[in-house]
């Protein structure tokens, strides 16, 4: 997951209403009898404040650690999915990796059937999938390269693959 904080697609999903936050933060201390000045206020509402502080939040929530998704990588085995040159290559996206919800729809990645595929060569991608302490290595065929690629096609602003055909085949998918 840590490849993850390193994308400008996952920075992007932090979002922060800092001025909504600064108003609610404003209020709430108004409403627990503090004073501050209007002087204050206009400094907590400056611009260069507001960037700023968008700028700490967001660092601050992508260098966290979230021991919800460390116990749930935890509890998962290792798969490995390699590709023969016949069934296509993988793709590398900006936004990296391809999640799929359980049969029930959960997409929680607690759940034992949530799977999360980070290609991490041009044949081979990895899942944290099946028992704590399993390791496994499987064969993809082309419909689940394909199905990864397009995944990974459709969230990321930047894409690239060593094989123009395979990114030809998905943009006119």
């Amino acid at each position: 997951m840590f490849q993850m904080k390193r994308v400008p697609d996952f920075f992007k999903q932090v979002a922060v209403d800092a001025e909504g936050q600064i108003e609610t933060y404003i209020a709430k201390f108004e409403a627990d009898g503090g004073k501050i000045s209007e002087s204050e206020k206009a400094s907590l509402r400056d611009p260069a404040f507001v960037k700023r502080a968008v700028q700490n939040a967001r660092v601050y929530g992508v260098g966290r650690q979230s021991d919800r998704i460390l116990s749930a990588f935890a509890a998962k085995g290792l798969t490995v999915a390699h590709i023969s040159p016949n069934e296509g290559s993988f793709i590398l996206g900006s936004h990296p990796t391809a999640r799929y919800a359980a049969p029930d729809g959960r997409k929680d990645l607690g759940h034992p059937d949530v799977e999360l595929w980070l290609p991490v060569a041009s044949d081979v991608a990895i899942t944290l999938y099946g028992e704590s302490g399993t390791e496994s290595l499987v064969k993809l065929n082309n419909a689940g390269v394909t199905k990864i690629n397009k995944t990974i096609f459709d969230q990321s602003t930047v894409v690239a693959s060593g094989a123009r055909s395979v990114l030809d085949a998905l943009i006119g998918s």
